[in-house]
C-alpha cells in the first residue's frame, strides 16, 4: 500500500510525526504529496494574488484611507463603518461576488451622536461594535460605545456600568465569545501628549458592563495600531507602534506574538528566535521559545494577521527598515506562518503580493481577502490571496 492511498486524515497524522527535513524529502517523491506536504505545513499549496479592482466612489476615496483598519467582515460581506460628523456611513462589500462593488449605505442614528476616527471595531453575530477613537468636535479620545445592526442599519450608543476603560485610539477590540467584547493597548493622552497604553478590559453586552484588568504580570508592552486576532480561547497580540518621548510614533520595537488565553487569564509570549539567540539570560517561565529566525516577521506596524487553522499568519506592513539584506527579492511577498503547536516559524510566497499596508480575512478553506494601500503609489487595494 502507497502513502497516497491513505486517507488524507492519516496522513496528517504522519507528517505530524516527521521532522521537517523528512517532510521535504517525502514531499519530492510525487506531485500529490508536494501538494499535500504545502497545504499541512502552510495551509496553502501555491498562493497567488488575484487583484480585484477597487471602484471606490469618489465621495468614498478618503474614507477609505483612513477606515480600511477597522473593517470587519460577517458572513462574507465586508463592512466599514465611517462615524464622520454630517453623514456617517456604511460602506458594504460582498466577497464572494465574481466583481464585487462597494455600496454606500447611509447608517440611522438613534441616539446622541459622536463622530469618531481611529475606533477599534469587531462584531458578534449581525452586530458591529464600535468603541474609542477621537472625537473630531474636541479631539480628544473617547471611550464611546456603540452598537450598528447591519439588518437595518441603525446605530446605538450603548450604556457603560462599572469603571470605564481610559478612553483610547487606534486600540483593539475583539469577540471572546458571544457575549464579550476584549479591548487592549492602545493611544491615550495626558495634559494633551500622546501616550500607549497596554492595559485590557472584557465588555459584557448583555449586562452593558466593563470589567477592568488591573495589576496583571506579564502584560504585553505598551503600544498602539497594533494587530490582535481571537481563535480557539486565545487572543494573540502583535506588532504596531511606540510612541517616542518626543511624541512621535516609531514601529514598535517589540516582534515576538503574545497570547492571552480567556480560560485561565493568563498571558505567554512566544519570543522572536532573534532574542532567544541573542541572550544568555535565564528567561521568565511565560516567556516560550520559538524556532526559525529568517522565517519570523520581525517589527511591523500596518500588517495583516489572520488566524489559519492552528497557524498564524502574518503578511505585509511597513517593515522596510528591518528587511535582512540577505533575504530574497521582493521581501514584502512572504507570507510569515507560525505554528502555535510546534513553536516553529515558516514563510511561503504569495506571488505577485504588492507591497502594502492591509488587514485580511480568511474567506475561504484556502483563501484570503485583502484590502489596503499600496506603499508605492498610495492607492486603496484590494485582492484575493488564493492557495
Amino acid at each position: 500500500m502507497s502513502l497516497t492511498s491513505l486517507p488524507l486524515e492519516v496522513i496528517g497524522h504522519i507528517f505530524d510525526y516527521l521532522e521537517l527535513s523528512d517532510l521535504v524529502d517525502c514531499s519530492l517523491t510525487c506531485r500529490p504529496l508536494y501538494w499535500f506536504f504545502n497545504f499541512h505545513h502552510y495551509g496553502l499549496i501555491r498562493p497567488i494574488w488575484h487583484n480585484v479592482p477597487c471602484h471606490v466612489p469618489n465621495n468614498g476615496v478618503s474614507d477609505f484611507k483612513l477606515c480600511y483598519r477597522n473593517a470587519v467582515m460577517i458572513d462574507a460581506t465586508l463592512y466599514i463603518v465611517v462615524l464622520s460628523p454630517n453623514n456617517p456611513t456604511c460602506w458594504q462589500l460582498r466577497t464572494n461576488e465574481k466583481n464585487p462593488e462597494w455600496l454606500r449605505i447611509p447608517i440611522k442614528v438613534s441616539d446622541q451622536y459622536r463622530p469618531v476616527r481611529y475606533p477599534a471595531t469587531s462584531s458578534i453575530s449581525n452586530q458591529i461594535y464600535i468603541h474609542g477613537g477621537i472625537d473630531l468636535i474636541t479631539g480628544q479620545p473617547t471611550n464611546a460605545m456603540y452598537e450598528l445592526n447591519v439588518n437595518n442599519m441603525r446605530l446605538h450608543t450603548l450604556t457603560q456600568s462599572n469603571a470605564l476603560p481610559c478612553p483610547r485610539s487606534m486600540h483593539t477590540l475583539n469577540a471572546i465569545d458571544r457575549n464579550h467584547l476584549m479591548i487592549y493597548g492602545g493611544q491615550c493622552f495626558s495634559n494633551d501628549k500622546p501616550y500607549d497604553c497596554k492595559d485590557y478590559a472584557t465588555y459584557d453586552v448583555t449586562n452593558k458592563s466593563w470589567t477592568i484588568y488591573n495589576s496583571v504580570p506579564n502584560v504585553p508592552y505598551a503600544r498602539s495600531l497594533h494587530l490582535s486576532v481571537f481563535v480557539r480561547n486565545t487572543l494573540y497580540v502583535y506588532g504596531g507602534q511606540q510612541t517616542t518621548y518626543a511624541g512621535l510614533p516609531e514601529i514598535h520595537n517589540d516582534d515576538s506574538i503574545w497570547a492571552y488565553n480567556t480560560q485561565d487569564c493568563r498571558w505567554s509570549k512566544y519570543l522572536s528566535p532573534n532574542i532567544e539567540q541573542s541572550t544568555s539570560y535565564r528567561l521568565p517561565s511565560e516567556w516560550i521559545s520559538t524556532t526559525g529566525r529568517r522565517q519570523s516577521p520581525g517589527r511591523r506596524v500596518g500588517a495583516a494577521m489572520v488566524c489559519f487553522g492552528n497557524k498564524v499568519v502574518i503578511f505585509g506592513g511597513s517593515t522596510t527598515a528591518n528587511w535582512e539584506r540577505d533575504q530574497p527579492e521582493k521581501p514584502w511577498e512572504y507570507m510569515k506562518i507560525f505554528s502555535v503547536y510546534k513553536r516553529t516559524w515558516d514563510h511561503i510566497r504569495i506571488q505577485g503580493l504588492p507591497n502594502m499596508q492591509c488587514v485580511a480575512f480568511a474567506s475561504g478553506r484556502r483563501e484570503f481577502f485583502v484590502i489596503g494601500e499600496n506603499l508605492n503609489t498610495g492607492e486603496t487595494m484590494m485582492g484575493r490571496i488564493l492557495g
